[in-house]
């Protein structure tokens, strides 16, 4: 009894897949599209980066512990940055919407 339902369910799956596909492949070539195209985004702002290759944005100090942010590729100091997302759930230079998943740890060749 299992396999009957076995074989039914993969009938049906394959079906539906096939059946996807032999409208996707027929509306391809007529030029009919589900689509829109999404419009372009704006170009990211210039971010002032006056301050040394190796100073936290937070703190001004320089950096220990480099931590990078993920949804905007600045790099900080751990303490600084995890705070910071902790308590404002964003990034302190560009305002992008973070999280704490998204800290990532920076290991420099000279620490290993």
């Amino acid at each position: 009894m299992n396999i009957f339902v076995g074989g039914v369910t993969l009938t049906i799956s394959v079906g539906a897949f096939v059946t996807q596909f032999i409208h996707w492949w027929y509306n391809r070539q007529s030029g009919v599209t589900n689509f829109a195209p999404l419009p372009v985004p704006p170009p990211p702002q210039k971010w002032p980066t006056d301050d040394a290759i190796d100073v936290c944005p937070v703190c001004k100090r320089k950096r220990t512990n480099d931590t990078v942010l993920s949804s905007s590729g600045f790099v900080f100091c751990y303490p600084c940055i995890f705070h910071f997302v902790q308590d404002n759930q964003k990034c302190p230079v560009t305002g992008y919407k973070s999280s704490l998943n998204q800290l990532v740890k920076l290991y420099h060749s000279e620490e290993y």
